[in-house]
């Protein structure tokens, strides 16, 4: 199972972390992040061979890209295109190549289930780049739509947050919705032994993932990347 890490969100990411992950998911400016701190997070991903992937969201750096905002389809459209051209300048200047997208936030969580503006959404990411693999939520609408359009599907779990029995992550704003190291290590464990996680209320449901996401803005995020590599 691959590693993918949320960064370029101006959180101070330990250097150390680049070694322990596989794919990097690089904020493209609209809900944090800016040119340089994009710049400098690539250099640092070609370093350490990480595969490097655009993190486009809504146009929200107030609410983090966290907030369901209305957007019109043909204008959301056209700004996760700028959003993953502006990364793949900074990639190409560098002799590299863009692996894959992964949507931040609120928009991740709205092409989950909503099929319509995925298809939409995805038909534009593979006119950019058919080749583009994208990270969705195990059978989602967005994950169905992208293999619909014969895109590469990486399908991943949450390796740091609280799952209802639904499928859907717990808000973050609820007790006990970010794990900590102990939980995140239990959490493996489960997935190695049986394919399951558990929910926060208190069932488990079946998981079949092929990458695992920690967020670079979880407390001691370095060290549970690392542990994370060793359980796996």
């Amino acid at each position: 199972m691959l590693i993918n890490c949320d960064l370029g969100e101006k959180t101070g990411e330990d250097p150390g972390l680049f070694n322990c992950i596989d794919l990097a998911n690089i904020a493209c400016g609209f809900h944090a992040g800016d040119a340089l701190t994009m710049e400098k997070t690539v250099i640092a991903c070609l370093a350490a061979g990480v595969k490097i992937g655009a993190h486009p969201g809504y146009l929200d750096p107030a609410g983090f890209g966290r907030r369901d905002l209305e957007v019109p389809p043909a204008t959301l459209r056209a700004q996760i295109l700028y959003q993953i051209g502006a990364l793949e300048a900074l990639v190409r200047s560098h002799a590299g190549r863009l692996h894959h997208v992964k949507f931040h936030g609120a928009l991740y969580h709205r092409l989950a289930g909503d099929p319509d503006l995925a298809r939409l959404i995805l038909e534009a990411v593979k006119a950019f780049d058919p080749t583009l693999t994208i990270l969705a939520p195990p059978d989602s609408a967005m994950s169905r739509s992208a293999g619909d359009l014969g895109l590469k599907v990486l399908e991943e779990i949450f390796a740091d947050r609280a799952y209802h029995r639904d499928g859907t992550l717990v808000a973050r704003g609820l007790e006990g919705a970010v794990l900590g190291l102990e939980a995140i290590e239990d959490r493996l464990k489960k997935i190695k032994a049986q394919s399951r996680i558990d929910t926060i209320e208190g069932e488990a449901i079946d998981v079949a993932a092929g990458t695992l996401c920690l967020h670079a803005d979880t407390p001691g995020a370095s060290r549970i990347a690392g542990r994370i590599r060793r359980l796996l």
